[in-house]
């Protein structure tokens, strides 16, 4: 065997170590995927906004009589029951009131018993007699003024709610009709949010409400108080929305909190939805990766318009029903890959530990 053959068999044996070599790296290093097919939208797009957690009633509470503060009976913060008794004057000045009041009246009863007889014999004259009984009227009147002012020292809060802030102290003077406490009804608390023209234009189309924030570990339930039909200096509509059933206590006014409505979507024939990761941005527009029958990814430009009530991204154009795309790692992928299809996880065999 002549040496130059010799080279090109050695030469040979090389390569085709060298492309096994090459074989053997490209199959360790391919990636495997997860592949999903797209789903039929259900006809419910979402859309998110910010805003506020309000009081629908915060009530100043004031005593009907003037007088010194005796007792006190909440602190700020306290929760206080409809009736309960937070606040008393000094009731001495209107007991001894009350009872100047209830010894003239009872004395003019008296008077008028006798008087009465007299008038019955007529030993007095009709005139005399009618405006002894108005003298009496006017007496009970007086009577019963104190007895509403022994009872006004007492102040008693009109709602359910938390004591905002209590605003004297014991042995400070007050007048009537001052605000001693302010009071945040509880059971009664709106969100707030303003919505965009878009938005607003959507209104007859919006199918329910939901609530998230910081403090709560689930959504909860809104429902549709009102919706401001003109529109602010910022072409924003406003729109008040109550909590639909208990209010967790974790929520308190003044927290900002997320909104999301769920809107009825008028032509859904041709949209999908996918998960938001098997979305990526490549050069300022939206793609998926498709997977052939003989595993080669291809990048397909999407069209998204928006997000589900399940988080899902709504793809309106780019995609026809048919096609598998990946589930997850998109960013690891090269146009016109070979990759390894993971089989499906089985319900019953979570974590792939069978």
């Amino acid at each position: 065997m002549s040496r130059n053959i010799k080279s090109s068999i050695a030469g040979m044996a090389i390569l085709g170590l060298l492309c096994s070599c090459t074989n053997t790296k490209t199959d360790s290093t391919m990636h495997s995927v997860r592949q999903i097919a797209p789903s039929p939208n259900d006809a419910i797009a979402t859309e998110h906004f910010y805003g506020t957690v309000n009081d629908k009633d915060e009530i100043n509470v004031s005593f009907k009589v003037p007088g010194q503060i005796e007792k006190v009976f909440v602190k700020d913060g306290d929760f206080v029951k409809e009736g309960q008794l937070i606040a008393s004057l000094d009731k001495a000045d209107y007991q001894l009131g009350l009872e100047a009041a209830q010894t003239q009246y009872e004395q003019l009863e008296n008077e008028i018993k006798r008087l009465e007889l007299l008038y019955k014999s007529k030993s007095v004259s009709e005139n005399d007699y009618e405006k002894a009984i108005s003298g009496l009227k006017q007496a009970k009147v007086q009577y019963q003024t104190y007895k509403n002012k022994i009872d006004y020292t007492e102040l008693y809060s009109p709602i359910s709610g938390y004591i905002q802030h209590f605003n004297y102290e014991p042995s400070e003077m007050v007048d009537a009709g001052m605000t001693v406490a302010n009071i945040i009804s509880a059971g009664n608390r709106q969100i707030e949010i303003n919505i965009p023209i878009a938005t607003y234009m959507k209104r007859d189309k919006f199918k329910s409400f939901l609530a998230k924030t910081l403090s709560a570990e689930e959504s909860i339930p809104l429902r549709l108080i009102s919706i401001t039909p003109k529109a602010d200096n910022n072409q924003l509509y406003r729109m008040i929305l109550a909590f639909d059933g208990n209010i967790p206590a974790s929520i308190t006014p003044g927290m900002n909190c997320e909104v999301q409505i769920n809107i009825a979507n008028d032509n859904p024939a041709n949209e999908y939805t996918v998960p938001m990761r098997s979305v990526f941005e490549f050069e300022g527009k939206e793609y998926v990766w498709t997977i052939s029958q003989d595993s080669i990814v291809t990048k397909r430009e999407v069209s998204m318009t928006g997000m589900d009530d399940k988080g899902n991204a709504i793809i309106s154009a780019g995609l026809d029903g048919n096609e598998m795309i990946v589930d997850a790692g998109v960013d690891m992928l090269q146009e016109n890959e070979k990759v390894r299809i993971l089989p499906e996880i089985s319900d019953t065999n979570i974590g792939g530990l069978l």
